[in-house]
């Protein structure tokens, strides 16, 4: 759909703050927008507000056209497709981590959704996700509205910040923004539900000098940043790497891209994906048997690459969106896991429940293997731990994160494990060693995951 491709749309920011106590906000362009601007491809007013958990942006154009006619809204209509964009923070005013878009009124609906900004996977659309509205327009007005739950932003939150927008018409003129470039970056809209108390203060993390082994974060840019006796083989100048892979014979390890793409290190490569996905890339896994290694896109379609391939949930439909997987310790088998807490078993991956089915305050984002009982653990975004024939060592949930969790590993004795969050910040629990973090520096790209080494 139009609404996938345009979900990677970036835009640009702009130089306004609101009142943080506000439910609702709106920014007014200065810059003039009118039917005779860029063909009226141009924005006007973009507003943001917050009520009973539900989230609403709206945006005034030059000229609105109307989605069931006009077919540059159609699918079909690309390079050239009319579509509405807004970028939004939940926790970082400095870079987005959600993008919504309207467009491609496919289904019999004018379509909305919520995705990831660095990988593009979808949280939430008006044509799959119970309780998100279909979107609307007003030709009058030359306006148009989407209203999704909040949880779609990964928060029962409080607060979000929409820090850019854009707009193309029909015409398929240049994208409009609510800034011309060098005004930024700073908020749009900050909207604050002032009514929800704010969280308790955060306990410290659970740490142990027992653990040797160190760890590697990898950035949304190609940027690796290694602690304790993890070893540095190099990094990347890429875009969309959604996570990264030791190699079991060598220390180093392989990036996957959203696209399919790979880069290694003080490693090999046996192939990537050429071509289009269905879905994008959400993961990579080794084969410790052969050194090779797996692929996982949002929809479930599993990838092999010199590995032996045991299955996917390519082609049926899933309640939510892959979020990641593991493998086994003998390459036997791997498991996906989607960000309802669901989890598919393939191979000798043992099932040993799921979250799946059960109401979570924030979405599953990762998980990894227990080697030593053949186990595994979950995590999800507000760093909450569930684990399934596996030892519980606690975890960050119900305490106030600066930033999300996006990532976890286990210690080379599976007596223990690391949560990693996008602003590079590393919690320890069990035997896990704390060896450094890059919490409270400034990172061109948030981290979207880790591994342990050594």
């Amino acid at each position: 759909m139009i609404i996938a491709a345009a979900l990677a749309t970036a835009a640009s920011m702009v130089g306004v703050a609101l009142p943080a106590a506000a439910t609702s906000a709106t920014y007014l362009n200065p810059l003039p927008c009118s039917a005779s601007v860029n063909g009226g491809s141009c924005i006007s007013e973009v507003g943001a507000s917050y009520e009973n958990g539900s989230v609403t942006v709206t945006m005034i154009v030059g000229l609105a056209t109307d989605p069931t006619k006009d077919a540059s809204w159609l699918p079909g209509a690309v390079p050239n497709a009319a579509f509405v964009n807004w970028n939004i923070s939940s926790s970082d005013p400095a870079a987005p981590e959600f993008s919504v878009v309207v467009g491609d009124p496919g289904e019999g609906q004018f379509g909305g959704a919520v995705g990831e900004y660095v990988t593009g996977v979808t949280t939430c659309d008006s044509f799959m996700t119970p309780g998100v509205e279909e979107a609307s327009f007003n030709l009058a007005q030359n306006s148009y509205s989407f209203t999704f739950p909040a949880s779609c932003l990964g928060v029962a939150s409080a607060s979000f910040s929409v820090i850019g927008a854009s707009y193309r018409s029909d015409s398929g003129a240049p994208v409009g923004t609510i800034a011309e470039p060098g005004i930024g970056p700073a908020f749009c809209c900050s909207v604050t539900d002032s009514t929800i108390p704010p969280p308790s203060p955060p306990l410290p993390p659970v740490t142990s000098p027992s653990s040797t082994s160190g760890y590697d974060l990898v950035a949304a840019d190609g940027g690796i940043f290694t602690f304790g006796t993890a070893p540095f083989h190099g990094s990347a100048n890429v875009s969309k790497v959604v996570g990264m892979a030791v190699d079991s014979r060598t220390g180093g390890y392989r990036m996957a891209t959203a696209d399919g793409g790979l880069w290694w290190f003080d490693s090999s490569s046996h192939g990537w994906i050429n071509g289009p996905l269905n879905a994008p890339v959400v993961g990579i896994a080794t084969d410790n048997s052969t050194d090779g290694y797996w692929m996982v896109a949002s929809d479930g379609g599993v990838f092999a690459f010199n590995a032996p391939y045991f299955g996917s949930m390519g082609g049926t439909r899933l309640n939510r969106p892959i979020m990641g997987m593991a493998s086994t310790p003998d390459g036997g088998g791997y498991w996906l896991v989607a960000s309802d807490g669901g989890v598919f078993a393939f191979g000798d991956a043992g099932f040993y429940g799921s979250m799946g089915g059960t109401s979570l305050n924030q979405p599953v984002v990762g998980m990894t293997g227990d080697a030593a009982t053949g186990g595994y653990w979950l995590v999800a975004k507000d760093g909450g731990v569930f684990a399934f024939n596996a030892p519980y060592f606690g975890s960050m949930g119900g305490r106030r994160l600066k930033a999300p969790v996006v990532g976890m590993a286990s210690t080379r004795g599976s007596e223990g494990y690391w949560l990693v969050a996008s602003d590079g910040g590393v919690f320890t629990f069990g035997d896990a060693q704390f060896g450094g973090s890059e919490g409270g520096s400034r990172l061109a790209a948030p981290v979207v995951g880790m591994v342990a080494t050594g």
